[in-house]
């Protein structure tokens, strides 16, 4: 997609009584609007945004949380100034919403859960595309004041490098992670892709590190824990510290990597895209611009970071890398890549689960295609949108389309984990039989879920995602003839 930018300059930030600070448009397609509009914090927005970071607010909440921050970032004018920015849109372009900050603490706020209700929209009725992070047409972004563009040289026909490296410390402070299945998951992803030369690693060391690095990836993906430790900044709602990337010693147990000295490694390494799938990753302190993990590497020269700013549950993550990387290895922008694992990580389950905002896409420039010329026609396009009907998959007959709420239910009720283990197995032979051009391993260890529903939703979710969803209700239909669904 062709991005149209939309620059915002977010500054003058206080905290003498309320929170404030100014806004203005920097530039835009209608015109760049050079008077500031100040803003004021609602009162107890703070609170709401601690809730926000642990879960626990509900979808009506969600959305009112939503409409105070895109309050503040699109206050009167600047509102207007973007609608009618949207209407000079052509077919084919997007909005890319770029947000520069000259203070830690604004960054810090999770700007990717405003919410705007459309000019002529019934007050009363509260789209969830709303949501710019859920609108496919908007891509926002955090945008560093300090770098410049960067210039790409076309990839050409050789092969991405991808250095994946999974860290997973054995350490009563830091929760077991499902790595094991997020790995397979992403080899899964790239298996096929003919320009991904794709490297993992779990022995997750500094020497590790170190070696992958040496091979000078264009991607490098951190899988693990992030971690921050910090102390009351300056300002109300500001922390002073430093992030860190959570490696292993060599005993296994956890080696805090600062931020800064990730960001020398990979500095001048020619990394394009560094990807940090891991709690807390991306969150800022509140007066040091430097302690941030992701915001270290923008500023050191990296030209696009995709970081997590709160705790991100382990199925989130698979399935955000997954929508990703299917997305990006086609030939895609950066921005539709992290659209794409927004909408992965929405459908995942219920709207309370606010994951699909906790990824963070950082740009040092506005070159949002990373990998100018690489070979799309070789690689696999996975479509990871919603869909309203599921299309039959390539080498099928077909059957007609099927509601995926009422095909979960029967499978739920029809079916035993063992039953359900038996039935992935004849639907892998039947992709096999079929000779589809895409062959995936389908068993209950490459989903997610804890339970069985959870299973079954996920299970579908994986088959959609390939176009392989038909393959399913097939083999259910043969094995349970008298099932309606």
């Amino acid at each position: 997609m062709k991005y149209r930018s939309f620059d915002l300059e977010v500054f003058d930030y206080t905290s003498d009584g309320a929170e404030s600070f100014s806004v203005r448009v920097a530039h835009a397609p209608v015109g760049d609007l050079t008077a500031p509009e100040h803003v004021t914090f609602p009162a107890g927005m703070r609170a709401q945004l601690r809730k926000l970071e642990q879960g626990t607010l509900s979808r009506e909440q969600i959305i009112a949380l939503g409409e105070q921050l895109g309050g503040l970032l699109f206050p009167p004018t600047v509102r207007d100034y973007f609608f009618r920015s949207r209407e000079r849109l052509s077919a084919g372009e997007g909005m890319r919403v770029k947000l520069r900050f000259d203070n830690s603490a604004l960054a810090a706020l999770p700007w990717e859960y405003s919410y705007l209700l459309r000019p002529g929209t019934d007050p009363a009725y509260k789209p969830l595309d709303g949501f710019l992070t859920l609108d496919g047409q908007t891509s926002l972004v955090r945008s560093s004041i300090l770098t410049a563009p960067p210039d790409f040289v076309p990839v050409g026909a050789r092969p991405l490098k991808l250095a994946a490296l999974f860290s997973d410390p054995a350490s009563p402070g830091y929760p077991a992670l499902n790595l094991d299945v997020e790995q397979q998951k992403l080899k899964t992803v790239l298996t096929g892709v003919a320009n991904i030369d794709a490297l993992f690693r779990s022995d997750a060391t500094v020497e590790t590190l170190q070696d992958m690095l040496a091979g000078t990836p264009d991607i490098f993906h951190f899988s693990g824990h992030g971690d921050f430790e910090g102390t009351l900044g300056a300002t109300r709602g500001s922390e002073v510290g430093e992030g860190s990337i959570v490696l292993l010693t060599d005993q296994g147990g956890p080696f805090l990597f600062p931020a800064e000295k990730l960001a020398v490694n990979l500095a001048n390494k020619g990394v394009r895209l560094t990807v940090l799938s891991a709690c807390e990753s991306a969150r800022a302190d509140g007066v040091n611009p430097w302690s941030g993990v992701a915001e270290a590497l923008i500023r050191t020269g990296v030209p696009a970071v995709v970081a997590m700013q709160y705790r991100v549950r382990d199925d989130d993550a698979i399935a955000f890398s997954r929508a990703f990387y299917a997305t990006l290895t086609a030939g895609k922008d950066v921005d539709s890549a992290v659209i794409a694992g927004r909408i992965a990580i929405y459908n995942q389950g219920l709207f309370e689960n606010r994951g699909w905002g906790i990824p963070v896409l950082y740009l040092s420039g506005d070159q949002g295609e990373l990998f100018p010329g690489i070979d799309a026609a070789t690689t696999t396009t996975i479509d990871v949108h919603p869909r309203t009907t599921d299309h039959p998959p390539n080498g099928t007959n077909g059957t007609t389309a099927v509601n995926k709420t009422c095909l979960r239910n029967a499978v739920v009720s029809s079916y035993t984990l063992d039953q359900l283990e038996t039935l992935c197995a004849d639907i892998e032979e039947a992709i096999k039989d079929a000779g589809e051009q895409r062959q995936i391993k389908v068993s209950l260890d490459m989903v997610s879920g804890a339970t069985l529903p959870g299973k079954v939703q996920s299970l579908i979710q994986y088959l959609d995602g390939y176009g392989y969803l038909n393959y399913l209700v097939q083999a259910v239909r043969a094995d349970r003839p008298n099932l309606d669904f």
